[in-house]
């Protein structure tokens, strides 16, 4: 076992109790091999989702339903989810397990592409943004989300280490991959280099950046 599956290992077993509806989803996602967000980063997305100034929180990629379970089960009770996903047999399922988990009335799901939805919300409209979407969609949805973050507002992104394939350098990465490389590379190196945002990187799971807007007078 690496030294990378030791410390993934540890955090699942750290890891709190988990809801009997996300205990019952991620066993049927398994089943159907649908990706889900790793066990071990759940704690990371939780605790953000958790602050009290959250009203609205946007993420992009519903799948069927798990991660946006997991984040209204964290958040304020007065906050919203507005969930883009473009697959409307997941979106469909998505929806039935919202409201099996009793929040169907804070989700505002929205079908369709990412790239054609998010124009319609104004500046700064959410405090809490996941993205988990085609990691080839990152760099090109970055300056969209990145108007849409409210200041001291946090952005978390998924897959960043997408498979390991991120941990290696260009000429190793076989040919198929090599585009998702250079676009989640070029969404790296664009948000790292955003004044406007403060952000790091957290080597859990398959590897999570979170970002903070930084406030007018930072």
């Amino acid at each position: 076992m690496t030294g990378e599956d030791r410390t993934d290992s540890f955090l699942r077993s750290v890891a709190g109790p988990e809801a009997p509806v996300l205990v019952k989803l991620r066993e049927e996602n398994e089943r159907e091999g649908v990706p889900l967000i790793r066990k071990e980063e759940e704690a990371v997305l939780s605790f953000f989702a958790s602050e009290k100034m959250i009203r609205q929180a946007l993420e992009i990629g519903t799948g069927t339903g798990y991660s946006g379970i997991l984040l209204l089960s964290s958040l304020p009770e007065a906050a919203v989810l507005t969930t883009v996903e473009r697959d409307p047999e997941r979106r469909k399922k998505a929806l039935r397990h919202f409201e099996e988990a009793g929040f169907l009335s804070r989700v505002n799901s929205i079908e369709g592409a990412a790239e054609d939805c998010l124009s319609a919300f104004p500046d700064g409209s959410f405090e809490l943004i996941f993205l988990d979407s085609a990691k080839g969609q990152y760099e090109r949805l970055f300056p969209e989300l990145l108007r849409l973050l409210s200041p001291g507002g946090v952005m978390i992104s998924d897959n960043l280490f997408a498979g390991g394939r991120m941990l290696d350098p260009r000429f190793l990465v076989i040919r198929r991959d090599r585009t998702i490389h250079e676009n989640l590379r070029r969404f790296l190196d664009s948000v790292l280099a955003a004044d406007e945002l403060q952000s790091m990187v957290v080597p859990a799971g398959d590897g999570l950046l979170i970002s903070r807007k930084k406030e007018k007078d930072e």
